[in-house]
């Protein structure tokens, strides 16, 4: 039986590994970026550049955990938020979706799995 690897950029290093798969997941749902935060607010991995990426995650313990708060940035930032956490071993981290609302909340579960993989293989 033949398979067919659909990834294109692969790494076994889980920092590199994240920023593919945020990245990966961004392009395909047609968000602007993602950003993965702890719950001290320090970036985890993201689609976006570190500057960019290290600000959104300093903002997340703050904004969290209401879903809509991301909105009251979107006027700052020019583009539509959400923010969800994400439960791994008892420890909580921060996803946030740049872009459309409809398409950060249907891409978050998405995006979380594959960030939950990630760090189960770290």
């Amino acid at each position: 039986m033949s398979t067919t690897e659909r990834r294109t950029k692969r790494s076994n290093v889980p920092g590199l590994a994240l920023q593919h798969w945020l990245a990966a997941v961004a392009e395909r749902e047609g968000l602007f970026g993602l950003v993965l935060a702890d719950d001290s607010g320090l970036l985890i991995g993201a689609s976006l550049p570190d500057a960019e990426a290290a600000e959104l995650a300093a903002l997340a313990p703050g904004l969290a955990p209401p879903t809509d708060d991301g909105a009251r940035l979107d006027k700052w930032y020019q583009t539509q938020m959400l923010i969800e956490p994400v439960e791994i071993d008892r420890s909580r981290l921060w996803l946030w979706a740049l872009g459309d609302r409809a398409r950060g909340r249907a891409s978050l579960p998405v995006a979380a799995r594959g960030v939950r993989r990630i760090l189960a293989a770290a």
